[in-house]
């Protein structure tokens, strides 16, 4: 079988050293050695249907890192190239092995329960008993699989965002990378809504990139923040602001901390254990609703919950209530596409 990798080598070897090897840190265990980045993020048979897709804009996507890294301006990326930069950004959000984890968690606590109840109603599962049913593990794909899909309409409901490149000048601290390395985020809604805020179009959302171990591409809701810097651009010198984003990558992987082999890994190695506890369990993210026999289940991308509060950005003072969503326009568009897509009508 085939292996496919869920984040690309255009992307790791951004991290890797001249040798072509990368540091890598378990979260499970701590434990750092260095690797050849070729070998990472990858699993056999995984996604063989729709690599294609993700090979055009990993094709797309080395170019207009240069540009943005040679030139930190906006107006250098054309429409077509920040339609793709988008693509690209949702694309690997959505084809990790954390979402697909996810998505198959909820898929079992759904169809679960609702095995469940038809063995206590008696009919169709009358055969088999609920001991039977929590033991099955249910794998499906085909949902996981839609959503990435999915994610080829979705830069509409994040083209209304404005975005900064942070770039990193302390000579002494890099920036890090996960094996689900595009980080949603909602400083703002976080104290209300704890679970379920980093939907594409949620007032507050961020999205943090890191493009190598001295650039980040940030994402913004300009009317919940104010982003310093001049010209979209903000040269970071805070140690402090480094580790945050670190931190973030950290609580937002599924297995794996990626960074450069000239990385301080011990300290890496500290900051997981002082952060370790803060990492919600996939299964948080499914919220169950009604009465044993009319249960609603909701599922929420899974989420950080930690005070994000770096010094290159404030928070902007608004009081609640607040929109569910920042444009109903955007979302009937991104709906109408998914629909017409998939055949629906």
């Amino acid at each position: 079988m085939p292996k496919n990798h869920y984040v690309p080598k255009v992307y790791l070897k951004q991290f890797a050293d001249a040798n072509g090897t990368i540091g890598h840190m378990s979260f499970n265990s701590g434990e750092i050695r260095t690797v050849p980045y070729k070998d990472q993020c990858q699993k056999k048979n995984l996604h063989n249907a729709i690599d294609k897709v993700f090979g055009y804009f990993e094709s797309k996507i080395e170019p207009i890192f240069l540009k943005l890294l040679k030139n930190f301006n906006r107006q250098d990326l054309t429409n077509d190239e920040l339609y793709n930069l988008y693509c690209f950004i949702l694309l690997q959000e959505s084809r990790t092995l954390k979402p697909k984890e996810a998505s198959n968690k909820f898929s079992n606590t759904l169809i679960k329960d609702l095995m469940i109840k038809e063995i206590r109603l008696g009919k169709r599962l009358s055969s088999m008993m609920e001991e039977d049913v929590e033991n099955l593990h249910i794998n499906n794909d085909g949902q996981h699989s839609k959503a990435i899909l999915n994610s080829l309409f979705a830069p509409v409901l994040i083209e209304d965002l404005r975005w900064h490149l942070v770039i990193n000048e302390n000579q002494k601290h890099d920036f890090i990378f996960s094996d689900n390395p595009i980080v949603l985020h909602n400083e703002f809604l976080r104290k209300y809504e704890p679970i379920g805020n980093t939907g594409l179009q949620r007032p507050g959302l961020i999205i943090l990139v890191p493009i190598n171990p001295k650039t980040y591409f940030v994402i913004y809701d300009q009317v919940t923040y104010k982003m310093k810097g001049k010209d979209n651009i903000f040269y970071l010198y805070k140690k402090s602001d480094i580790e945050l984003l670190n931190i973030m990558q950290i609580l937002n992987c599924h297995q794996s901390i990626y960074f450069n082999p000239t990385q301080d890994s011990e300290r890496l190695k500290t900051m997981l254990m002082d952060v370790k506890n803060f990492k919600i369990p996939l299964d948080k993210n499914i919220g169950v609703f009604g009465t044993e026999d009319d249960t609603l289940f909701i599922h929420s991308k899974p989420n950080i919950n930690y005070e994000f509060r770096p010094s290159f950005f404030t928070v902007n003072k608004i009081d609640p209530p607040f929109p569910f969503i920042r444009s109903q326009n955007r979302m009937e568009e991104f709906e109408r596409a998914c629909d017409e897509a998939f055949g629906k009508k």
